[in-house]
């Protein structure tokens, strides 16, 4: 036939090959509807599930309904890739597309307040009826880099899985987690510790405001945000016995609300800590030590300690420290407690003394401070009694700014750090989730100065002169050959 008819045959080959590929193509289609065979070949890995996931997925008891939002015809593709490998790992996970416009009875029964419905967004709902909704521009993170006095916006990363799995636990996990902001002593109000709070509550933690530190049972955690003024002695004794039974407390000063608290000081003093009556500025001949244009605002050094091991796994993680009194580690030789250092100055930091009346800016004196600072450390208590479960713990920030800076956090990895820092204070460690978001971009946040950027610009255009020069001389060698 291939003889006779040549033509015939061609054409044969041709219409059988394309049914070969259309029955290949078709039997493929069916095995990854069926058991989610995709090819992730992102350099992130945005649609492969973590370990952390899945062992999460694996441990559902109960069924979990996930609805993934299409508003006006329009869909979020990644958002619904990252889904379907949640249901196609777990048959305790159910996925539905919705348009919220059809579904009034759901939508009545989410809190959306503040927040945009828009295509992506997803409501996350357990067996009882409980809800959490996740707008979609919450799954993205994005950052901002300076340049020649102009701040750009970039896409940075992205958080699927993080904030699906925190979700998961907050909707699985039946005790709750109790952390109160106390207000009583000149701390930040409810309206400015908003960025905080509102961050804790999207992590599953049950917040609430008190004046008082004498009201602390079934606490977690106590929160004091920079306070301006003293605790009474009742309320130092108070917290004390909370500490020693386990409780944690987070604590933070700052410039400007320095004056003496005694009883405060004394608490902390019990555990090693202290606050010293400076600023902390990175030394301003480091461009690359501090946010561009303002020295104040430093690029944290982390501390090699387990309670940050998933944000040490991130590269060029950037975690910005403002506005920062030196916290101090008094050294106290005691066997019941140990000490972390959090986050720290680069060796040439300065402290700058703000008792000095003579000083009108932040320049650097001769006489100031010059060598590492610590600006956030922690404190946990080792010896175990009969009647403690758990251990004291305590972390000390250098400024609110570290951790309630909407700016901040939203740009740089605060966040994460700040989601660590509760983990452990609250003994969620067995549910803390390794898992960190995947990066937009390949290489990680860099704070580049002008001058790097100029010389950057003179490499990368002399390097097609360096070629035209080399090219040229292989040409004139072979003439004279």
């Amino acid at each position: 036939m291939k003889r006779r008819y040549p033509k015939l045959y061609t054409c044969l080959c041709i219409l059988l090959a394309l049914a070969l590929t259309a029955g290949v193509n078709l039997l493929a289609q069916a095995a990854q509807q069926k058991w989610h065979l995709e090819a992730d070949c992102s350099y992130n890995a945005l649609l492969t599930l973590s370990d952390t996931t899945k062992k999460l997925l694996d441990q559902l008891e109960s069924p979990l309904t996930l609805y993934v939002l299409r508003v006006d015809g329009l869909s979020d593709a990644q958002v619904e890739s990252v889904a379907e490998a949640y249901s196609s790992h777990s048959e305790f996970f159910q996925l539905r597309y919705i348009d919220p416009d059809q579904e009034p009875a759901l939508m009545n029964r989410v809190d959306t307040t503040g927040k945009t419905v828009s295509a992506g967004s997803v409501i996350l709902e357990a067996e009882g009826g409980k809800l959490l909704f996740l707008p979609v521009d919450d799954f993205t993170l994005y950052g901002t880099q300076s340049y020649n006095g102009q701040d750009y916006t970039y896409k940075a990363g992205y958080q699927y899985e993080l904030l699906l799995d925190r979700a998961i636990l907050e909707l699985t996990t039946e005790e709750e987690t109790k952390v109160v902001f106390l207000t009583g002593h000149g701390e930040y109000t409810e309206d400015e510790s908003s960025v905080f709070s509102e961050f804790l509550q999207s992590q599953g933690y049950k917040v609430s405001f008190q004046k008082s530190a004498l009201q602390l049972t079934d606490v977690n955690l106590a929160i004091l945000l920079s306070p301006a003024k003293d605790l009474t002695a009742e309320e130092a004794a108070v917290l004390k016995d909370y500490l020693a039974n386990g409780g944690s407390l987070l604590v933070s000063r700052e410039p400007g609300r320095m004056d003496a608290v005694p009883h405060l000081e004394g608490l902390l003093a019990y555990y090693g800590l202290a606050y010293e009556n400076s600023l902390v500025i990175a030394n301003p001949e480091d461009e690359s030590a501090y946010y561009p244009g303002n020295p104040a605002m430093l690029v944290a050094q982390l501390g090699d300690v387990k309670l940050l091991s998933s944000l040490q796994a991130q590269k060029d993680a950037v975690v910005l420290a403002a506005q920062c009194v030196p916290v101090r580690l008094t050294g106290m030789k005691r066997n019941d407690y140990r000490t972390y250092e959090l986050l720290t100055s680069r060796s040439d930091a300065y402290c700058l003394d703000l008792r000095d009346p003579s000083r009108t800016s932040i320049v650097p004196h001769e006489n100031d401070t010059v060598g590492k600072a610590v600006m956030a450390a922690a404190v946990e208590q080792v010896q175990d009694f009969e009647s403690v479960t758990l251990n004291g713990r305590i972390v000390a920030l250098g400024s609110s700014h570290i951790v309630n800076n909407a700016s901040i956090n939203r740009s740089f990895y605060n966040s994460e750090f700040a989601a660590e820092l509760l983990s452990w204070l609250c003994h969620r460690e067995a549910e803390e989730l390794d898992i960190v978001f995947k990066p937009a971009l390949r290489e990680g946040l860099k704070i580049y100065t002008q001058e790097t950027l100029i010389h950057l610009g003179i490499l990368l255009a002399a390097i097609p002169v360096v070629i035209l020069l080399i090219e040229g001389a292989v040409r004139l060698w072979r003439k004279k050959r």
